[in-house]
């Protein structure tokens, strides 16, 4: 398993799978220094090698040359353990790098390595999506299968690059591992993170960008406090803030004034634990979502999730059942959805839905779909791959 951050929900993610793949054969994680579960238990076997070494279209020259040699020695270095270590084969989250990646695979065939299958977390990059376009369908085109969390981005995968071919729905798995207990005392949660305990709290969470919708919810949040949300609702904001996503926090600071609960920086998992046994719901105002680890997260919290009606969530949240969806790029109806929510919805059982949905996602079931997609691809022992390239549409 290849997971090149070491950080954040791509991280958890690979740490899951990981766990529950390992009760059934040995696993070997190729992750970044320093990694920020080191300290979890884990039935796998940890290799920090990797050296994390981002390109942005922002980047000098002289930038882009050293992230290229620090690439370079990162696929070395990962060559080097597949031969080392022989496994049948060689899961990558995401991408290695995406210029690269075709490379990684051209070198395990040469040296009679296994197959490599990549899991699609973002079909493309949310922001500046053209300018990796070409490096983007290069490593789709490379690998010998490929694993989607939804049918969405099944038809994403063909309509952006014509894509046809090897690929398995497996939903995202749940994050229970970050809730010590379901019954946590939600009064010390809040006074953890010095928010108040009389109040309802809508929470935000994770990296801000501006695809997640922070805009959105600044509009929606005027309108719904015009049209009859509670006066005991406030909003909280947990996570990093990209420099790009500033103004979306200063409108909606405007908006709340001082219903809004704002912490900025990177939140741990004793943090998000505390946020989310805080809250009486989640928001996901995105206008974009090819995969959300927030959703499940919140599930197993608990947590109903009102959201906009974009890619994958629409196949995530359920409305009456574990959230409410609201039209996507609509600050009105989602000003309806946040009012029905607080006022008028049964919280308990929108609540025990979303146990239930995280119940689902059992990492048992992943780890158990995942082995019978390596199955078929193993099978196929790299004989002719099952690929095909329409026109993107």
């Amino acid at each position: 398993m290849v997971e090149t951050s070491g950080a954040g929900g791509m991280a958890h993610y690979a740490y899951n799978l990981c766990q529950a793949l390992a009760r059934r054969a040995p696993v070997h994680l190729v992750t970044s220094a320093p990694y920020e579960l080191i300290d979890l238990p884990r039935s796998f076997e940890l290799h920090t090698l990797y050296r994390s070494a981002w390109v942005v279209p922002e980047m000098t020259r002289t930038q882009r040359v050293r992230a290229l040699f620090t690439n370079c020695a990162n696929l070395g270095m990962l060559a080097s353990l597949i031969r080392a270590l022989r496994p049948e084969i060689v899961h990558v989250q995401g991408h290695v790098s995406p210029r690269l990646q075709p490379m990684l695979v051209r070198v395990t065939q040469a040296v009679g390595g296994p197959p490599v299958v990549a899991t699609v977390h973002e079909v493309l990059p949310y922001e500046q999506s053209e300018c990796f376009r070409d490096t983007w369908s290069a490593s789709y085109r490379s690998v010998d299968g490929l694993i989607a969390h939804s049918r969405f981005v099944v038809g994403e995968l063909e309509r952006e690059f014509g894509y046809r071919g090897d690929v398995d729905v497996i939903p995202h798995g749940d994050y229970s591992f970050f809730r010590k207990s379901l019954g946590r005392d939600r009064i010390a949660a809040c006074r953890a993170r010095g928010l108040p305990v009389d109040r309802r709290l809508l929470l935000f969470f994770g990296y801000v960008r501006p695809y997640k919708g922070l805009d959105l919810l600044a509009s929606a949040w005027q309108r719904a406090v015009r049209d009859g949300l509670p006066a005991d609702v406030d909003v909280v904001v947990a996570g990093s803030v990209a420099p790009d996503a500033q103004a979306h926090v200063a409108a909606l600071a405007e908006a709340a004034g001082s219903r809004l609960h704002l912490f900025a920086g990177y939140a741990d998992d004793q943090a998000l634990e505390d946020y989310l046994t805080a809250a009486d719901a989640v928001v996901a105002p995105y206008h974009l979502c090819y995969t959300s680890g927030v959703v499940p997260l919140a599930f197993s919290f608990g947590q109903p999730v009102v959201a906009t009606r974009v890619g994958s969530i629409r196949e995530q949240v359920r409305p009456g059942h574990n959230g409410l969806l609201a039209d996507a790029g609509d600050p009105a109806d989602l000003a309806r959805a946040l009012v029905r929510f607080f006022a008028h919805e049964n919280r308990a059982a929108l609540s025990r839905g979303a146990i239930t949905s995280a119940e689902r996602l059992s990492w048992d079931a992943i780890a158990r779909d995942t082995l019978l997609f390596y199955g078929r691809i193993l099978g196929r022992s790299r004989g002719p791959r099952s690929v095909e390239w329409g026109p993107a549409q």
